[in-house]
């Protein structure tokens, strides 16, 4: 077979192949125009679906508007009477479980308070803050020995002269507890001479004389101003202690 025959068969499949695809091609375009104008139909029903919707929500909202307060008063009446007795049955259940509950709440509340006043009872008396108050309030019926007697006072009186600083102790402490004993020693006494004895008490029996020289070089008037001044020195010699 002669190159022309080759030529003219390869031209004749050529074209074969041309017109499949061609066919193809149309076929195609034919099947996409189709699913084209179902989608055309659908948008077209969907429209007019969605403007029928629309309008029927426009005619429900005019007629609501034009509904009276005593309509609706009306409504309500109708509601309430068609209500089923398990309703009922349910909102009293309810009021009962609410009623119950807070029953419980009051009973624990009140035995909580009970639990607290007891508590409190069992702890020790003030005496100082009573003898305070009762002499403020009633000065002629007053009577210090219900409160402070005489023994206990000389007995207190006795343990701040012969309290001294413990191993340990911080000034302040020292000072703080010195506080409580002058008022307990001298309860019927003035602020300022109670604060003296319990300054002079305070730099005796600090311990260190460094420390007492030098709270004494600082004439301290309160209890608060000669624990500042035990303090200071105590850092400063912490201080140059760690530093060497």
């Amino acid at each position: 077979m002669c190159s022309k025959e080759w030529e003219i068969r390869l031209d004749e499949a050529k074209t074969e192949e041309m017109k499949f695809f061609v066919l193809m091609l149309r076929q195609y375009l034919k099947t996409w125009k189709s699913k084209l104008d179902d989608l055309e139909k659908a948008l077209q029903d969907l429209t007019f679906d969605y403007q029928r919707c629309r309008a029927e929500l426009e005619h429900t909202i005019r007629r609501r508007r034009h509904i009276s307060f005593g309509n609706i008063s009306g409504v309500h009446e109708q509601v309430r009477e068609t209500e089923t007795p398990l309703a009922s049955a349910t909102e009293m259940n309810e009021s009962r479980a609410h009623a119950q509950i807070n029953l419980a709440q009051s009973e624990r509340n009140e035995r909580a308070q009970d639990g607290l006043e007891t508590t409190l009872s069992s702890f020790p008396k003030d005496n100082s803050n009573r003898h305070r108050l009762r002499k403020e309030k009633e000065p002629d019926k007053f009577d210090a020995s219900q409160f402070c007697p005489q023994e206990r006072t000389v007995a207190y009186r006795v343990e701040i002269r012969s309290r001294s600083r413990k191993s340990g102790e911080t000034p302040s402490d020292y000072g703080y507890a010195l506080r409580r004993l002058g008022n307990l020693a001298f309860p019927d006494m003035s602020y300022p001479n109670r604060e003296i004895i319990i300054v002079e008490q305070f730099m005796n029996g600090i311990g260190n004389s460094d420390i007492r020289s030098h709270v004494i070089l600082h004439h301290p008037n309160t209890l608060e101003s000669a624990i500042s001044s035990a303090t200071e020195l105590e850092a400063i010699k912490g201080a140059t202690t760690l530093h060497h």
